[in-house]
């Protein structure tokens, strides 16, 4: 099981229950307590059970779904008691810390990185994510309706495991949320009815932009895309990344190319005044593309520290 397959552990039921068992402190919150915070109210009488979904036909087995993993990764641990209780990493400091924040900070190299992903039992979501970011932003997949199966089989090797692991609808949507929660993406509304998913790390990469520069302010593009690897696996350059080109039918894109999905939050972050994208030369030029538009720069430059 995983947080994909599981169905039922999404984030914002993770978060809520993070919350929750935090403002108990170190003793803990009663395991009963949390199952009935995370159970859906119970349907109507006369609504029949064939109308029910997975959450309502069985709101205990959900709870206890999302307690399950969030134990798988190491958010919750429990106590002598029988309670269970924040991780200690996750609660340092006392009640009015940053919870959220450090949860968000805590999961984000665990679902991002193939090795601490298979410590946490989430195989398969690393390799999901970075399939994802492999999409190109100006054709964005629908969120239901099985064009993601379609873009799978197309691009993925026969018998990938990942077939297995995204195929259904379900386990695929479970995914995007959690893209979205890491900041890998977005998902659009197209009115009256069509969702859209957007590859797009930019959340991801602008909060991690102090950390890409240091105390530089300007980067080779080279260096850049080195040291993004580094951080956000699932990324160009990343171990998870280059471990995928080997399960493609055909490369994505050259060595000196930056993905569209980074392209496209590159330039997002430029427009924004958080970076600047600059060719200085030639020969350490790297080509950023979205959709049809083309630039080629060899530097970066962080612009936040000169505000």
């Amino acid at each position: 099981m995983s947080i994909i397959s599981s169905l039922v552990a999404q984030p914002n039921r993770v978060i809520i229950a993070s919350e929750f068992v935090h403002s108990f402190g170190d003793k803990g919150a009663p395991i009963e307590d949390l199952e009935q915070m995370l159970s859906p109210s119970p349907p109507q009488s006369n609504q029949g059970d064939e109308d029910l979904d997975l959450g309502e036909r069985g709101g205990s087995t959900m709870a206890k779904g999302v307690l399950v993993e969030m134990q798988r990764l190491k958010i919750l641990e429990p106590t002598e008691n029988q309670h269970l209780r924040l991780n200690p990493a996750l609660a340092v400091g006392g009640r009015k810390l940053d919870w959220a924040g450090r949860l968000y900070d805590y999961l984000f190299p665990i679902l991002c990185t193939a090795d601490k992903a298979r410590a946490h039992g989430q195989d398969e979501l690393p390799d999901a994510l970075c399939w994802l970011l492999r999409q190109d932003p100006t054709q964005p997949l629908g969120f239901s309706g099985g064009q993601h199966y379609d873009a799978l089989t197309a691009q993925i090797v026969d018998g990938d495991p990942l077939f297995d692991g995204i195929r259904s609808d379900a386990k695929y949507q479970v995914m995007v949320y959690w893209a979205r929660y890491l900041g890998l993406a977005e998902r659009l509304t197209i009115k009256p009815v069509a969702e859209k998913v957007i590859a797009d790390p930019t959340r991801a990469i602008a909060a991690r932009l102090p950390h890409l520069f240091a105390d530089e302010r300007e980067l080779t593009m080279q260096t850049f895309i080195q040291r993004l690897g580094v951080h956000i696996p699932v990324l160009d350059g990343g171990q998870v990344w280059n471990e995928m080109e080997g399960r493609l039918n055909a490369p994505t894109q050259a060595h000196d190319h930056i993905s569209q999905a980074t392209s496209f939050a590159l330039q997002r972050l430029e427009h924004a005044g958080k970076i600047k994208l600059e060719e200085i030369s030639d020969a350490g030029a790297w080509e950023l593309r979205v959709g049809r538009e083309t630039k080629s720069p060899s530097h970066i430059t962080y612009l936040e520290t000169s505000k």
